[in-house]
């Protein structure tokens, strides 16, 4: 997804507003803001298939199937 996004990382403990304006209440979470609407993984992100298919993207090059098709 090189290019295709922006990646920011907070560290919820150094920046508990950041974490709040965002209702983060567990780590780690991801959060996929645009296009709307809002998705977001929490928990295990180990697995880039499902991080994948539960953020509705597909990375550049891949064949990787959307949820919804």
């Amino acid at each position: 997804m090189k290019g295709r996004c922006d990646v920011e990382i907070i560290d919820v403990l150094e920046n508990p507003a950041a974490a709040e304006e965002d209702k983060i209440l567990a780590t780690p979470t991801l959060v996929r803001k645009l296009p709307e609407p809002v998705r977001k993984i929490i928990g295990d992100l180990s697995d880039l298939e499902k991080v994948y298919i539960g953020l509705d993207v597909t990375p550049s090059g891949s064949s990787t199937v959307r949820s919804g098709q």
